[in-house]
């Protein structure tokens, strides 16, 4: 559409020209001669007009809804399912969704970490399994079996992570090892 001449478009034609078109913006601007884009500028500066076009899209929406629940009345399969997908969500009607993520170009996704240390795979897993570790042998305090009762020797940083430090790793039961508790 030529930019230097628009058709002199009033509130009465544009509102004329939506009830023509049952409120659609593309074909009222075919009809008036005009861009559609130029048809919102117009929405926009006379919100009386815009507020006629929701009610078209309004009553649009309610003869919709009327025909498809004369459908449903009519044991219309995909009627009835499209509408317990829509408006019966909340009792369990919907539909499995996957949602896949995808970096720019549909490549991966960039994750950033910031303030951690790099760790090495092997780093990484030996820190899990320490973490592993040490909740075992808290959970074994709490049931009463000390860490020298367990079957395979635990990693010293394991130890350190649950409080014991080599004196629960040695498994010593001369006390030699073990600290005195500090007087108050």
């Amino acid at each position: 559409m030529s930019k230097a001449r628009r058709p002199k478009v009033t509130k009465k034609r544009l509102v004329a020209a939506l009830e023509a078109t049952q409120g659609h913006v593309f074909l009222a601007a075919k009809q008036l001669g005009c861009t559609a884009r130029w048809v919102n500028m117009l929405l926009q500066k006379w919100p009386d007009v815009a507020e006629t076009l929701q009610d078209l899209r309004g009553e649009m929406i309610d003869v919709t809804e009327a025909k498809l629940y004369a459908n449903i009345l009519k044991g219309d399969t995909t009627a009835i399912i499209f509408c317990l997908k829509t408006r019966a969500a909340d009792r369990g009607y919907v539909e499995k969704q996957q949602h896949e993520m995808s970096g720019p170009g549909g490549g991966p996704l960039k994750q950033e970490v910031t303030g951690h240390v790099s760790l090495s795979i092997e780093e990484a897993l030996a820190g899990c399994e320490a973490a592993f570790a040490a909740a075992t042998i808290r959970e074994g305090q709490e049931a009463g079996i000390l860490p020298h009762d367990l079957q395979q020797p635990l990693p010293a940083d394991a130890m350190e992570h649950a409080g014991l430090g080599e004196a629960g790793r040695s498994g010593s039961s001369d006390g030699d090892d073990e600290a005195e508790p500090e007087a108050d």
